[in-house]
C-alpha cells in the first residue's frame, strides 16, 4: 500500500509539472495503481492461502512444502459442514425466538449458535460497550442479574448439572422464577424461566429516558424499574400509545435473521412495539413497507410506535461503514472514468498561433 501511495504521489507531482503527462498518462497510471491495489487485496485478504505454504510429507515421509488449501469459505457452506450438538438443537426447539441464559461452562462459549440458539452469554472479541455492561451484571458471581435476564427474554436457564433445591429461593430473590422441573439434554440441564418477558412485546406506557445506562440497569436489578410495564424512549412516540384495558396481543414472527426481523402484530389501540435486541447505528424499521422512526428503548433496545390495527413490521440492518465505503469507491471509479473519457480533451494544450511573415 505504501508503494502504491508513493507511486500515486509521484504521478500527481509529474502531472502538475508536465502538461503532456497529465493529458496522456495520468489517468492510465492511476488505473494501473488501482488495479495493483485490488490485486493485493485479493491476494492477502480474499485469498490469503495464495501467499502461504504448508508442510506435508511425500511418499517417503520427507517433509515438503505444498500449496495451502483454501482458508476462507462462504458462511453457509461452513455451516453445512458443521453439526450442532443434539442438546443444543433441543434447546433451540424449546426457545423458539426467545433467548437462553447459560450459566456454568456455556456462559462464555458460542456452541449453540450453529443450532440457532440465541444466548445472553457467548463470546465475541468486538462486543458492544453497552452490552458488555449488561453482560458483566448477568454474570456477576456474587449476584447474577436475574431481572435483567428477564428483561432480555432469557426464557431458559441452562446449567451443567441439576440445581440444588436450596438455590431456587435465592434465584427468586434475584427476580428469577424457575420451573423446578428440569429438562435433561445430554450433559446439560434446562430450566424454564417463567418470569422472562417476550423478546418482541407490545407496551402501552412510556416515559422519556433519563440518566445513564448504569443507573437504569441498577434500578432494573433492584426492582425499581417496571420492566414490561413501561418503556423508556429517546423521543416521543408518534402515535402516542393508549392505555389498554385488556392484555396486549402477542407478536408473531414472520422472519428472524441476523440482519433482519419481520413481525406481525395487531394492537387494538395504538401501542409501542419493543424488540429486546440491541440498538446500534445501521438499523432501520418499516411499518407496512413504509419507513418509520426507529426509537431507542430502555437505552439499548429497538422500538417503533404503532397505530391500532394489524401491521407488518420489518427491522433491517445495513452496515453504514460498508455503505460509505461503497459510495466512496463508486465516486472514485466515476471520477477516474470521467478523467479517462474527458480529461484528454480538457488537458490538451491550445494550438500555437502561427508566426506572421
Amino acid at each position: 500500500v505504501g508503494l502504491v501511495l508513493l507511486a500515486a504521489g509521484a504521478a500527481l507531482l509529474a502531472a502538475l509539472r508536465h502538461a503532456a503527462f497529465r493529458a496522456r498518462w495520468l489517468v492510465w497510471v492511476l488505473l494501473v495503481l488501482a488495479t495493483v491495489d485490488m490485486l493485493a487485496v485479493d491476494r492477502r485478504i480474499t485469498h490469503p492461502e495464495r501467499s502461504l505454504k504448508q508442510v506435508a510429507r511425500d511418499a517417503n515421509g520427507t517433509p515438503v512444502l505444498v500449496d495451502s488449501p483454501r482458508m476462507l469459505e462462504p458462511g453457509a457452506r461452513h455451516l453445512e459442514n458443521t453439526r450442532p450438538d443434539a442438546d443444543m438443537l433441543e434447546l433451540a426447539a424449546l426457545l423458539g425466538h426467545e433467548r437462553a441464559w447459560p450459566l456454568g461452562r456455556d456462559a462464555g462459549t458460542n456452541d449453540g449458535m450453529i443450532a440457532g440458539v440465541r444466548s445472553l452469554g457467548g463470546y465475541h472479541p468486538a462486543k458492544l460497550e453497552a452490552y458488555e455492561k449488561i453482560r458483566n451484571r448477568l454474570y456477576d458471581p456474587a449476584q447474577p442479574a436475574g431481572r435483567i435476564a428477564n428483561w432480555l427474554a432469557g426464557s431458559y436457564l441452562t446449567f451443567d448439572r441439576r440445581l440444588p433445591d436450596a438455590l431456587f429461593p435465592r434465584l427468586q430473590e434475584l427476580g428469577v422464577d424457575l420451573d423446578r422441573t428440569p429438562i435433561f439434554a445430554g450433559s446439560r440441564v434446562f430450566y424454564r424461566n417463567r418470569s422472562a418477558l417476550p423478546r418482541a412485546r407490545l407496551v402501552s406506557a412510556w416515559a422519556p429516558v433519563a440518566g445513564g445506562l448504569d443507573d437504569f440497569l441498577d434500578g432494573m436489578q433492584a426492582g425499581r424499574e417496571p420492566a414490561g410495564g413501561r418503556v423508556l424512549l429517546d423521543a416521543a412516540p408518534d402515535p402516542m400509545p393508549v392505555a389498554a384495558s385488556a392484555p396486549l396481543p402477542e407478536v408473531a414472527y414472520l422472519a428472524d435473521g441476523m440482519n433482519g426481523i419481520t413481525l406481525r402484530v395487531a394492537p387494538l389501540s395504538s401501542a409501542i412495539l419493543v424488540l429486546a435486541d440491541m440498538w446500534m447505528p445501521g438499523w432501520t424499521v418499516t411499518v407496512d413497507d413504509k419507513p418509520a422512526r426507529l426509537l431507542r428503548a430502555d437505552h439499548v433496545l429497538r422500538a417503533v410506535a404503532l397505530a391500532a390495527g394489524e401491521h407488518t413490521v420489518n427491522f433491517a440492518y445495513g452496515d453504514p461503514a460498508l455503505k460509505q465505503g461503497l459510495t466512496v469507491a463508486a465516486a472514485g471509479f466515476l471520477l477516474i472514468l470521467s478523467l479517462l473519457v474527458f480529461g484528454a480533451g480538457f488537458a490538451r494544450p491550445p494550438p500555437r498561433e502561427g508566426r506572421s511573415t
